[in-house]
């Protein structure tokens, strides 16, 4: 379910052949897993409930980040910030660009998420960062206020739109 989820990418790739389980374990089973879900939603760690995926929905309400070699769309969900697919990040950084943002366009190109084409990285799927101003970071190659980086089709900002 993780997997399927795509929240996060699991390390360990293998999946256990099913052993056969008695119908009343099994159901308890069943009971134990939904709770545990329950309980990691609750607790702020939903790594097994699905990324929101209203395309449509998210095209209407879609917002961009641009500056130099970066155009990236996404949409401000309850999950955060959802940098779609496609979307270019600038391909080299700010000298001043924390560690941070580093590392997770750094872990982000290991794992295929983002990979570089044409004097770019572009993502190669629907990415989502706990904060607007994480995901501008990337996208920019620098310290950035995603609150402000990110813009709707009026020129409005995420801060007018979401906080005022």
């Amino acid at each position: 379910m993780a997997r399927d989820a795509q929240r996060f990418r699991l390390q360990n790739n293998q999946e256990p052949s099913e052993p056969h389980v008695p119908e009343p374990m099994l159901a308890e089973l069943q009971d134990n897993f939904e709770a545990v879900q329950t309980l990691f939603s609750t607790l702020g760690y939903p790594i097994l409930d699905p990324l929101t995926t209203d395309r449509q929905r998210q095209e209407r309400r879609a917002l961009r980040c641009q500056g130099r070699g970066a155009d990236a769309r996404g949409a401000y969900t309850e999950d955060g910030l959802v940098v779609f697919e496609g979307s270019e990040v600038r391909l080299d950084t700010a000298e001043s660009v924390p560690d941070s943002v580093l590392r997770r366009r750094e872990n982000l190109r290991e794992e295929g998420t983002l990979v570089e084409e044409n004097g770019a990285l572009v993502f190669t799927e629907d990415h989502p960062f706990d904060s607007p101003s994480g995901a501008a970071g990337v996208v920019l190659g620098r310290s950035s206020n995603g609150w402000r980086e990110w813009k709707d089709r009026k020129g409005r900002t995420l801060d007018e739109i979401e906080r005022q």
